[in-house]
Formats: structure tokens, sequence, C-alpha cells
């Protein structure tokens, strides 16, 4: 029986939305509801415990609008809540760790797999976990990148006629900024001699031509996105919940952050389509005690 209820997807900010793009552009007739909490964004900075309350206020108001799937378009948020959630939602839930552990691996030859992430990732280990789980023998290097997330946000917030300018890579000011941060926090990867590295956050693809310029084109970069596509067509096979194909889909977009209209901005040009409906959400009704029936 075909299933028209959204797709449910959170992120801390706009980085979700590659992983947002990836599925709707390969699930056409897919309903997507897209939560972003850029009001409490960078999580990378947090604690796991603060990151785990997040993820259980946004899944809860998710749930209260009726998503068939939950998708935590969010490296942090997936080592801190994928666990717990997994377990407590009457849903199905994916994570993006595991989706971008089998793709680390799949691309590397030499089995030395570097992983660039947040703070709060890298101090999980949850890729190192991951990892292992899959190939024991494939060695693992981490390293953090705290500023990429604040940047990435920042770039979106500018005025739209330099956005695409910005992103096609090759300005100086793009360079200036975003090049000394990637060499800074890429240096240690580089020297483990890594072939593959996993842009372990949902922000990083963006600025992933500034990462390919440190590492050279012998270190292939990949992200989550395709194998996470994968797990989601999987999973609404199995559960039998998607969309018939003469469904036609209406995108929602809810975020915590105070301008709406860069939200909206930032998130157009990373979506790929306008974000024609989006709601402003606020901390005090997340947290709301009534928020959390469906998670008791």
């Amino acid at each position: 029986m075909a299933d028209s209820r959204p797709i449910g997807i959170f992120d801390s900010g706009l980085g979700g939305l590659t992983i947002a793009r990836k599925l709707a552009d390969t699930m056409p007739h897919e309903t997507f509801l897209y939560f972003g909490d850029t009001l409490r964004c960078p999580y990378g900075k947090k604690s796991p415990e603060e990151v785990l309350q997040f993820s259980k206020e946004i899944a809860a108001w998710l749930l209260q609008r009726d998503i068939k799937l939950l998708v935590i378009a969010c490296n942090t948020a997936t080592a801190a809540a994928y666990t717990t959630l997994k377990e407590t939602l009457p849903i199905p839930v994916i994570g993006v760790i595991e989706p971008g552990a089998k793709a680390g691996i799949e691309k590397s030859s030499n089995k030395r797999i570097g992983v660039l992430a947040t703070e709060a990732t890298v101090t999980s280990a949850a890729y190192l976990d991951a990892i292992h789980t899959l190939n024991p023998k494939a060695k693992v290097f981490q390293a953090a990148s705290p500023d990429s997330v604040d940047f990435v946000e920042g770039l979106m917030a500018t005025a739209p006629e330099k956005e695409e300018i910005w992103l096609q890579y090759d300005t100086e000011h793009l360079l200036a900024k975003a090049l000394p941060i990637a060499e800074r926090d890429c240096k240690a990867l580089k020297e483990a001699e890594v072939d593959t590295v996993i842009l372990g956050c949902t922000h990083f693809p963006l600025l992933k031509p500034i990462f390919q310029k440190v590492f050279g084109t012998g270190v292939t970069l990949v992200s989550s996105a395709e194998e996470t596509q994968k797990a989601v067509a999987a999973c609404l096979v199995d559960k039998n919940i998607k969309a018939s194909e003469q469904h036609m889909p209406h995108h929602k977009f809810a975020t915590t952050a105070d301008a709406i209209e860069r939200f909206s901005r930032g998130g157009s040009f990373i979506f790929g389509r306008p974000l024609y409906e989006v709601q402003p959400v606020s901390l005090a009704s997340l947290r709301s005690p009534t928020s959390f029936t469906s998670l008791t």
C-alpha cells in the first residue's frame, strides 16, 4: 500500500540539506519535512547529553507531524542519539555514520581511512567503531574541523548574488577564509597518508573543493549522501511505505533560526529548489513537556 506521509529529516542547521537534496533528486515522489536547528548550531561543540536532548526534542516535533521515517542528517546527532531514537521511536530511524563508514571502506585502496568531522563526532569514536565493525583491519585516523560548520553557515547567510560566485570555490575571498582552516585541520590526516577521507559532517561537502585542494587529487573524499539514500530506499521497500508514483510531493521546512529569510536563501541554494514553505519554531515549543509524549 502506498504511503504519502513525509520523511522527516533533521540537522543542526543547513548542512543536512545536502542529504535531503540527494534524497529528493532520487525519490521524486516522496515528500520531505526538514528541520534545521540553526539557533543551536553547531552541535559539534556541545556535549553528547545536550545533542541527545536536542535530537529528542526535534524527533518528537517531527513525529507530531506524522512522518513515516526519520533521517538523522547530522553526524554529531547520529553519534549522540541514533541508538536512543532507534530504540524509542515507533518509526524507522536512519543515521548517516554507518552509510558514511561503508562508503569510506569501499573507496579506500590501502584501507588507511581519514575521518574529518566535528569535535563531538571525533570524541564519540562513532566512525572508528562503525568502520572497524565493517572491516577490523582498516586503519582509521580522525581529525576535527570545528570552525568549518560555522564557516558554511556564515557563507549561506551572505547576499544571494554572492553565493553562487563563492561556491565556485575559486574566489580570493573564499580561499583566504576557508583554506587556512582546512590546511590546519587536515594536517594530521595528510601526515597519516590516508587515501580516503570521510567528510563526517553534512556541512563539509559544501567545502569539498577546498578540502580536495588541501589533500590533493590522490585522496578520495566521500560523504554519506549516496549510501544514506540507498539505506532510505531499501527501508521504504522493506517497510512497504513508499509513496505512489502518482504522488506529487510538497516539501516543507522548519527552523529555529531567527532569520527565516537567510535560512530560506541559503537552504534553497543547497537543496537545489526554492524553500517555499519555512516554518519558524521556537525553542520554548520544542522544550514543552507535551512535545515528549511520543518519546515516553
